[in-house]
């Protein structure tokens, strides 16, 4: 049950986006659910600002089709030399299933076309507890195109069974159309 579907592309849904004020912008989506006759429906809400070195946002999700949601803060500041980010948010995953979690990290230009990330991810619910450290680098090829390189260990403990932890790699290329 832990994490969720939040990150699922949200079919028969509908989404405005407002433009932006000053650095302020918002949006809103429903969606319903795939199978006629559905009463299940989805709800967002979203709200960003954007002005020079600071951004933020705050996103609220509810999904009746699976009985969760989501409240999710997020913020970064441009120092120049290194840019930070973290993240605090709450998921209601299941009836009696919330998970907390929260994420500090920072991109780091090492050259004018290269950066270095580093991330650290925690999550706690009742009976688990999860801990993610990253590293990247990300290399940009062209106007368009990048490459990237990274690790994450995970490490997840659980009060009723076994806990385990376990290395990822990435690589690969990312182009924008």
């Amino acid at each position: 049950a832990h994490g969720g579907n939040f990150g699922a592309v949200q079919t028969n849904s509908l989404t405005y986006t407002s433009p932006t004020y000053s650095g302020f912008a918002g949006a809103a989506q429903f969606g319903t659910g795939t199978e006629a006759p559905s009463t299940d429906k989805i709800y967002a809400l979203q709200g960003t600002y954007a002005s020079g070195p600071l951004a933020a946002g705050l996103t609220v999700t509810n999904n009746d089709l699976a009985d969760q949601n989501l409240v999710q803060l997020g913020g970064s500041y441009d120092f120049g030399s290194v840019k930070a980010f973290g993240q605090i948010g709450r998921a209601k995953l299941a009836a009696n299933d919330d998970l907390n979690y929260f994420e500090l990290g920072a991109s780091v230009p090492v050259a004018a076309n290269c950066k270095v990330l580093a991330a650290w991810t925690h999550g706690k619910s009742d009976g688990y507890k999860t801990d993610d450290l990253s590293v990247a680098y990300d290399h940009t090829l062209s106007k368009r195109t990048g490459a990237y390189a990274g690790l994450v260990y995970q490490s997840e403990k659980f009060d009723s069974f076994d806990s385990d932890s376990g290395i990822s790699l990435a690589v690969g290329l990312r182009h924008a159309f």
